[in-house]
Formats: C-alpha cells, structure tokens, sequence
C-alpha cells in the first residue's frame, strides 16, 4: 500500500494550496481521494478516515459539487465502513436537503446494515418530502414501519 498523504484533507489548508481556488481545491483533493482509494490493497482504518476526511472537505470546499459525496460514501460502504459511509451520507442529506438520493441511501443502509426498520423509515420519509419525490419513497417508508411495528428484521 502507498504511503499515507502527508497532508490531511482540511479545507482551509487545501484551499490555501491552491490559493484560494476552493473549487480547484476540491478537484485536486477528490482526485487525490480516487488514486488512494484505486491503490488500496488492504482497507484499513487510518485510509478510511483520511478518505471520509477528505469527502467531507470536497463537500465543503465546493458546496454546489455533489461527485465526492456520492461515490465517496459508495468507496467507504464497499471499505466495509459503515459508520462512516452513514456519516458522509447524512452529512450530504443536511447540505443537499433536494436530493432524495442522499436519505434514501442512509435508508437503506440503516435497514440493511443496522437492522432498523424505523431509522429506515425516518430517512425515507425525509426522501419523500423532497418537492417532486417518487411515491415510491413513501410507500417504502411504509413497509418499513410495518416491519418496525412487527418486530421484523431484514
């Protein structure tokens, strides 16, 4: 595995190497992300929180671009964190409140992952209330609640 980066993905020093280009910065961290990520042979710990570190810095170097939270959360979920694959998606769901795609995630993965059919339903419901949201959201909201109410889990 390659060295870790020497410098951790903070927002004030990225964009102070890139001199104040907080876009630029954004672009050179989240490539920086995907080369570690490719390179990586063995996940383990200290890589995964420079990884959610630096999705998180991405998110808010540039707050209008949404690439680094989505894949990145998908790298974290497939490193096998799930508890920071869950912190970069609800983070993602507070800054794009418009994107049901964040909650739904967080949804699924509280059902899956946690086996909380509730939690599952709360993040749905917040999916279903996005202006133009697909029903589906709430009929899966739903089912989930039924699933609480019976005790069931996936």
């Amino acid at each position: 595995m390659p060295d870790p980066p020497a410098i951790r993905p903070t927002a004030d020093l990225w964009a102070a190497t890139t001199l104040g280009r907080h876009s630029a910065a954004a672009s050179v961290l989240w490539m920086r992300t995907v080369t570690r990520y490719v390179a990586l042979e063995d996940p383990d710990p200290e890589t995964a929180r420079w990884i959610e570190e630096a999705i998180l810095t991405c998110a808010s170097l540039d707050p209008r671009w949404r690439v680094p939270s989505t894949y990145g959360s998908l790298m974290l979920g497939s490193m096998g964190e799930v508890d920071a694959y869950e912190r970069v998606l609800e983070a993602a769901a507070h800054q794009w409140p418009d994107d049901p795609w964040y909650p739904t995630a967080l949804g699924m993965s509280r059902y899956l992952h946690r086996q909380d059919p509730e939690g599952a339903a709360r993040w749905l419901d917040w999916a279903a209330g996005v202006s133009d949201a697909s029903p589906i959201y709430t009929y899966a909201a739903a089912r989930m609640r039924r699933r609480a109410d019976n005790g069931a889990v996936p």
